[in-house]
């Protein structure tokens, strides 16, 4: 169970960085709080209260399986306004 936790953890911290990481310093502050609305929009929670660390495994599978699904640009990134 602790290993099943620890590996949709680090899918999840994966996939979420990708939505956000442009590699572009100036942007990637507003990418990540852009990023961070949008999950905690999609799972019905404040954007504040969000920390990947701190979810249950059932709460780990909803945001991998929100972020494969998350309308991305051509790069690669997050595309919601």
């Amino acid at each position: 169970m602790i290993n099943e936790r620890r590996k949709l953890k680090r899918r999840a911290f994966a996939l979420f960085n990708s939505l956000w990481q442009t590699g572009e310093e100036l942007e990637s502050n507003a990418a990540r709080r852009k990023a961070y609305r949008w999950l905690a929009k999609e799972l019905g929670i404040r954007s504040h209260k969000i920390k990947l660390a701190d979810m249950t495994i059932e709460e780990l599978k909803e945001v991998v399986r929100l972020c494969e699904s998350a309308p991305r640009t051509e790069s690669g990134t997050l595309l919601i306004n």
